[in-house]
């Protein structure tokens, strides 16, 4: 993010400055907490089974994706990546965001919990938006490279994970499916 002064001709000081990588790190942080935590306060099942058969998964995962879509916006990575020719070395990067959101998003990898069906969907969104920059051909910032180097990382990550079969069937299968998605991200043949 950036901070945007507005300024007359005769005013000291930059009109922009890039915002401060703790309070960018703590937007992430909320992020992770209000949106891609599965918010069971929205899934009451007494009410949901009086007003609809199906549609809860859908909707939370257009909820979330939503969030995710602005996160990968072009014009989003371009000025993250230009805050670090601004403030090199104290600007929130490309990187910086992309770790956070593998680590929060496949928190559950770390904790060896089993990731709801929500989180699961998630998970396949997140994988897929980091494949979709593989496509980006007028993309001038680091975003391609990093985001192959997530679906590689992901990829290693669900290939231990479904190989260890830990949890219930679903979850090696989740793992499973997800290095195959990576994997077809990674392999995909670009114009």
């Amino acid at each position: 993010g950036v901070y945007d002064m507005t300024k007359n001709n005769d005013q000291e000081g930059a009109v922009f400055t890039p915002v401060p990588f703790a309070r960018q790190q703590a937007a992430m942080d909320y992020l992770h907490e209000a949106f891609f935590t599965t918010p069971t306060w929205m899934i009451d099942t007494t009410i949901l089974r009086r007003i609809e058969v199906s549609g809860m998964a859908d909707r939370m995962l257009r909820m979330q994706g939503a969030a995710l879509n602005i996160l990968f916006r072009p014009a989003r990575l371009e000025r993250l990546y230009n805050n670090q020719i601004i403030d090199p070395g104290m600007a929130y990067s490309i990187s910086d965001l992309f770790a956070s959101l593998e680590t929060g998003i496949f928190s559950e990898w770390a904790t060896g919990e089993s990731p709801d069906l929500y989180r699961r969907n998630l998970q396949r969104k997140l994988v897929d938006e980091f494949g979709e920059l593989l496509d980006r051909k007028e993309d001038r910032t680091d975003a391609r490279a990093l985001a192959r180097k997530h679906l590689t990382s992901i990829e290693a990550r669900a290939r231990r994970v479904a190989s260890r079969g830990r949890g219930k069937g679903t979850d090696a299968a989740h793992a499973a499916d997800l290095a195959a998605l990576c994997r077809t991200h990674l392999e995909k043949k670009r114009d």
